[in-house]
């Protein structure tokens, strides 16, 4: 049986699951458990155990086991996801809501190119995509998408926009009703951290000619 508890956005299997080694990693290992994004900075505490399953018989006592662990590390391209987080500084992802959104964009560009998906939200809502160094009230806020989910919480768009007219360096990403925004630029008018998707993985926006 494996145990893997890993404290960000990833793949987490329990005993509950009844996973052996190879339904995890398949017959010659080629699988990969998803760890998640590490944001700049960023570092990532990793817990696994191994061990036999409780109807695991006596012909096994004596045996032994050893085997290599791979990490594989790939740059992120341009996309960033978001997720329902807790705690006091809403920074714990809350794995029990199952509602994401993922923004690919064009990192380089004259105009904010960008894919948007998004699940499991409140049915026919009206949201915006908001990013900034602080978006609830900082200077450098600005409104990404604003659109409105269909009748199962869904949303998928491919648009830009044209006059962004700044960079994001660095920028949080957040999903918020739009009944919390006055937009353009903000500032939020209040505070309801349990209906947002915030960022995993911060993001960097450069306008070549604002």
């Amino acid at each position: 049986m494996l145990t893997s508890v890993i404290t960000c956005w990833q793949t987490i299997y329990t005993d509950a699951d009844g996973k052996s080694i190879t339904d995890v990693y398949g017959p010659t290992g080629a699988n990969y458990v998803g760890l998640g994004m590490i944001p700049v900075g960023g570092h990532m505490k990793v817990t696994q155990s191994y061990h036999f399953s409780a109807n695991a018989g006596n012909e096994y006592q004596g045996d032994t086991l050893s085997f290599d662990i791979t990490v594989k590390a790939e740059q992120l391209k341009n996309t960033v996801t978001m997720v329902h987080k807790t705690g006091s500084n809403w920074d714990t992802i809350d794995h029990s809501q199952a509602a994401s959104a993922v923004l690919a964009y064009k990192m380089n560009n004259d105009t904010f190119n960008y894919d948007l998906a998004v699940n499991g939200l409140t049915a026919s809502a009206n949201y915006v995509v908001v990013s900034g160094t602080n978006p609830y009230n900082g200077p450098d806020t600005v409104q990404l998408v604003a659109f409105t989910t269909d009748g199962s919480g869904n949303y998928n768009v491919t648009g830009q926009v044209e006059d962004l007219n700044k960079d994001l360096t660095n920028a949080k990403v957040w999903v918020i009703p739009a009944s919390d925004w006055t937009g353009p630029t903000g500032p939020m008018t209040g505070w309801n951290g349990a209906n947002y998707l915030f960022e995993i993985a911060l993001i960097d926006y450069v306008d070549p000619i604002h």
